[in-house]
């Protein structure tokens, strides 16, 4: 019952049963002092005073009896009236004794009565000696001296006895009996205060006990959190303040426990590559809510990146089937090609051969010049089937460029979502680094299949350029192989000419075997050219498949989508459609990096939100105006400026942070802000960030990753500098202006 009091009552309660105990204490010694004190009054008014009285009256006795005894003993009566007066005064003082006495009703009656006659014969013979003196009767008196008042004087000294003895026992018993209630009250007051004493100690133990006991296990449990130990047990249980108190702290002991396991094993699953997680939503309350939001994100974030970077992988892999398939065919039609031409070239070799037996046998021409027309006829053919096969090997070289130019935006999309995982990877800090790593190795594939394609492309373009050589060369040889089926109709009629034409169709005939030479050569580069680029496809395949089997490691979320679905820090994101054939599109934030192939990357651009405002003016107007210089500094890195320039917009930066942060500390100092040390370290690390970045700026120059570590390390330290510290120091300053 006690325990269940609250800690008011309990010390009401506490100090009330002292105070009580100590009032009844002081009440019962009040009584016994008054008790005392009347018995020694009474004492004092009955024995001692009755005792008194009866040696007041001895001793008057005395004087008196004395007096007569000088009066009837000396000769000189001048001093009779004098010492008749004395006696008449002590007689006086032993009636007014016996009157007292007599209403005092102390002493024994009958015995005071005795002893009260006695005196009065004494005070008659008295009065009789003085009368007898008076009338000069010395003798007379000095008899009745001797025979009547010292009898009487004696017997009442006798009497008195008594008495006398009857107040010293009735003193004596009073004293005993005051002893023994005075001993008796001592023992009860002392057996009272010793039975305080116990209470008060009782109670106070009890009382001490009821708060230090929870008190000491709410510190016991705060030191265990503090030392990173959440799993707390609290034992204590009342209905008290305290009690609250324990019940609450092993609450907030419960929640963070969860709160850290959950946190551990959604941390421990996405280490393993596990991103299709679902945290305990119902545990996560108040200030926690914004770790279980953030924790999301990352997720959300990371699975995003990763669902690209697969998607991208498989758009690779296709292209580079594609582009496999295309140089197959290209080597197909290559090696077509050659043996056109070695049917050509013979063909040409026997056309010379029968130039040569023409020029021998110029009788016979005529009768096989109809055979040789045909023979012309064939090789114009045969020439129209080359120019023909020339121009699919040209067609061919196109599609191939058109295969290649694929392949290069495709390296270049996948080196763009590299560069942005890169960023992503940075952003996240610590928990990033294993994805940047895969990033730069993406990165790193992006940059040889483009180099591939680039090399192909050089090849590609040197056949475009041969076949077109060639192409040109068949077309004239074609037209020199018309030119002899004309010649052939008319042979008759030029029989004499014979001899000087066969010697110019031999030189023609040997032009048109170095053009088929030519031609061969190209078709063999041709030959070549495909299968590098087959081997190079080959090669990219197989990136893209290590690429897409890095990726397959982690558990995507089911719900991932091939864009970005949430930004940080309220950026704006614009939709950019990417170059390459695939439909695929991605979402990247506002801003340009440096410009790469004449193409730009995205970057965040902060927009000033009402949530951080802090309620002071002068505060939310540095703070714009530090918002809009890391714009600056992160456009000029973007748009690829000079190192001058954006060195200039990061010491423009520097600059002001020296103002704002000055300002800041000035004011905290006017309206005497608490915790305006911790803040102001927190500044100075701040600016050693920014002066970190200043000096890789001036050395590097900028870089995907120093863009990162800005938007981190400095705009995302200032935004949640902001929401968290800021507006403790403005709603400080409200409250004391």
């Amino acid at each position: 019952m006690f325990n269940n009091l609250k800690v008011k009552k309990k010390l009401l309660v506490g100090y009330g049963i002292v105070l009580i105990m100590t009032v009844l204490i002081a009440v019962f010694s009040m009584f016994q002092l008054k008790m005392a004190n009347e018995d020694l009054e009474n004492f004092m008014a009955g024995s001692v005073k009755a005792d008194d009285l009866i040696k007041e009256n001895r001793i008057a006795t005395n004087i008196a009896a004395r007096y007569l005894r000088d009066m009837v003993i000396e000769k000189d009566d001048s001093a009779y009236a004098d010492k008749t007066a004395k006696v008449q005064e002590n007689i006086a003082t032993i009636k007014n004794n016996f009157e007292t006495l007599q209403s005092m009703d102390v002493l024994d009656q009958d015995a005071l009565n005795e002893y009260q006659n006695a005196m009065e014969g004494w005070f008659d013979i008295g009065d009789k000696v003085l009368s007898l003196l008076n009338e000069n009767k010395r003798e007379e008196a000095q008899e009745v001296v001797l025979e009547e008042c010292t009898p009487a004087l004696n017997k009442a000294v006798e009497l008195v006895k008594p008495l006398k003895e009857e107040t010293d026992q009735i003193r004596t018993k009073t004293m005993t009996e005051s002893m023994d209630r005075t001993n008796k009250s001592l023992f009860m007051l002392m057996f009272m205060t010793a039975v305080a004493i116990v209470i008060g100690m009782w109670i106070c133990l009890k009382v001490t006990k009821a708060i230090v006991k929870p008190v000491t296990e709410v510190v016991n449990a705060m030191v265990g959190i503090a030392d990173g130990h959440m799993k707390q047990e609290l034992t204590y249980q009342s209905k008290d303040e305290l009690g609250a108190l324990v019940n609450s702290v092993g609450k907030t002991c419960s929640v963070l426990e969860e709160v850290i396991r959950d946190l551990t094993r959604l941390m421990g699953e996405m280490a393993k590559g596990n991103f299709d997680l679902q945290a305990e939503d119902e545990i996560y309350k108040g200030d926690l809510t914004p770790i279980l939001t953030s924790i999301r994100q990352m997720n959300h974030n990371l699975s995003n990146t990763l669902t690209q970077v697969q998607q991208i992988s498989e758009q690779v892999a296709e292209g580079s089937d594609q582009v496999s398939s295309g140089a197959q065919n290209l080597s197909e039609a290559s090696a077509e090609q050659a043996s056109s031409v070695e049917e050509l070239a013979a063909t040409i070799t026997e056309i010379s051969e029968n130039i040569k037996r023409t020029a021998d046998n110029a009788k016979e021409a005529s009768e096989k010049v109809y055979s040789a027309q045909d023979a012309l006829t064939v090789s114009n053919d045969q020439m129209q089937e080359m120019i023909q096969a020339m121009s699919v090997i040209s067609h061919k070289s196109e599609d191939i460029g058109k295969i290649i130019k694929t392949i290069e935006d495709i390296a270049f999309q996948t080196n763009i979502l590299a560069l942005n995982a890169a960023v992503e990877a940075a952003r996240a800090g610590e928990a990033g680094r294993g994805f940047a790593v895969v990033a730069d190795e993406v990165r790193n594939l992006a940059s040889k299949s483009a180099e591939a394609a680039k090399n192909t492309t050089g090849l590609i373009e040197g056949t475009i350029e041969a076949v077109n050589n060639g192409t040109d060369i068949a077309n004239r040889t074609a037209q020199a192989l018309v030119e002899t089926v004309e010649s052939a109709g008319t042979v008759v009629t030029y029989v004499d000419d014979i001899s000087t034409s066969a010697a110019e169709q031999a030189e023609s005939i040997f032009q048109v075997r170095q053009g088929v030479d030519q031609i061969a050569g190209i078709v063999q580069t041709n030959s070549a050219t495909a299968e590098e680029s087959a081997a190079a496809s080959e090669e990219l395949s197989a990136q893209a498949q290590t690429l897409k089997n890095l990726v397959e490691v982690f558990n995507l979320r089911k719900d991932s989508v091939y864009a970005a679905t949430h930004t940080s820090f309220h950026q704006k994101s614009v939709y950019h459609p990417t170059a390459s054939t695939s439909s695929a599109a991605t979402v990247v934030p506002s801003g340009n990096l440096a410009p790469t192939s004449g193409k730009a990357l995205k970057v965040k651009r902060y927009e000033w939100d009402e949530s951080w405002e802090t309620g002071n003016q002068l505060i939310d107007s540095q703070h714009k105006e530090f918002i809009r210089r890391i714009n600056n500094l992160l456009e000029a890195c973007s748009l690829g400026k000079g190192r001058d320039e954006i060195f200039s917009a990061a010491q423009f930066l520097t600059e002001y942070t020296d103002k704002h942060f000055g300002d800041e500390e000035k004011l905290q100092k006017q309206y005497a802000y608490p915790d305006r040390v911790n803040h102001k370290k927190m500044h100075e690390g701040f600016k050693k960030t920014v002066k970190e970045i200043n000096e890789r700026l001036e050395k590097e120059g900028s870089s995907v990753a120093l863009v990162g570590k800005i938007n981190s390390d400095v705009a995302g330290w200032l935004i949640n500098h902001i929401k968290k510290q800021d507006v403790k120091v403005a709603k400080h300053i409200e409250e004391n202006s």
